[in-house]
């Protein structure tokens, strides 16, 4: 198996490794991942070109998000009633 470098705007080459077929390092994969999850696709891909200078479409960032495989939480005790005014 080769290992990739991933190379950084600067073309500075990163302290992490790309995943096969992936031309995303962990670290930009893991800030398109948290900003997708807090705003839309589209607003993640101007946020991340500003932070990073990386372009990342939002397509991608929609692909990155839905080839993730998310664990649920598992609920320590069973809720009996929820209030929508959060008491």
């Amino acid at each position: 198996m080769k290992a990739r470098l991933c190379f950084s705007p600067q073309n500075q080459p990163a302290f992490n490794f790309c995943q096969p077929r992936s031309r995303l390092s962990p670290l930009l994969q893991k800030s398109c991942l948290r900003l997708s999850a807090n705003q839309s696709y589209q607003n993640a891909e101007i946020e991340i070109e500003a932070l990073t200078g990386v372009k990342v479409g939002h397509s991608t960032q929609q692909q990155l998000v839905l080839s993730q495989d998310f664990q649920l939480p598992q609920a320590k005790q069973a809720i009996s009633e929820v209030s929508v005014d959060g008491t």
